[in-house]
């Protein structure tokens, strides 16, 4: 018998297993980076809101902040010195062709003011 192709077999055909097992590794990758981008804005912007609660046009301005830095729909209500901030958006990945389907990626946070101490909490 001769063996001299077979590994160069076996290897051609683990190949196709060991790329998509990549490709799944580097998806979840990017939707945890993407996922924490999205946390940070979410909190950064809240603490901002909390620490000019007094502005007449701090929902506008919250709203600037979210759309200079974040894709997706966006709802701010604030009420009773309460910031609660929504984000909602769907992401394609590489295999947004095949699966016809999208991450998608919904957060809500809210943020207040208790005894002085700022509390932001994920809803």
């Amino acid at each position: 018998m001769n063996n001299k192709g077979q590994s160069l077999v076996s290897f051609i055909l683990f190949l196709p297993v060991i790329f998509i097992m990549i490709t799944i590794v580097w998806e979840i990758g990017n939707l945890s980076v993407l996922k924490n981008k999205y946390e940070d804005e979410i909190i950064s912007t809240i603490q901002y809101g909390l620490k000019h609660i007094d502005n007449p046009n701090l929902k506008d301005d919250l709203s600037t902040l979210l759309d200079a830095n974040l894709e997706g729909s966006k709802s701010i209500k604030i009420e009773n010195n309460t910031i609660r901030i929504n984000v909602t958006c769907k992401k394609g990945s590489m295999y947004t062709a095949v699966l016809k389907t999208n991450h998608e990626i919904n957060m809500t946070y809210i943020g207040y003011i208790k005894d002085g101490k700022i509390f932001i909490n994920k809803e």
